[in-house]
């Protein structure tokens, strides 16, 4: 048999027991951050990061003879090429970024950077 004490102990450490658990599911309830990047689950995938990829490199390769949308494009090739990045195999990344380093000196090249 237990003590009356030993008891009364017990039944302190569970009431803060729970008491901390409650208290961690109600801040991991609270919203992200304001600004806080939010992507749909397919911005995770490797394909939906090539897509992204080829699509910028299109883009840039059509518009790379005005300098104005030129440098706009190859803002974006870079972002495409951070996602590509974020999801895909450090050799294909480093292709990306082989190709925009590739776009960056033509546009400076070009038009004297942006």
């Amino acid at each position: 048999m237990r003590s009356s004490s030993g008891m009364k102990l017990l039944a302190a450490s569970l009431a803060l027991f729970a008491a901390a658990c409650s208290a961690t599911t109600t801040r991991s309830a609270a919203p992200p951050p304001s600004g806080a990047s939010q992507h749909s689950a397919d911005w995770f995938t490797v394909g939906a990061g090539r897509s992204d990829f080829k699509r910028t490199v299109e883009e840039f390769d059509r518009v790379s003879a005005d300098c104005a949308n030129a440098c706009k494009a190859l803002a974006s090739l870079q972002r495409a090429a951070d996602h590509l990045c974020a999801v895909a195999e450090p050799e294909e990344c480093s292709d990306a970024r082989v190709r925009v380093d590739r776009a960056r000196r033509a546009v400076e090249s070009q038009c004297g950077g942006c």
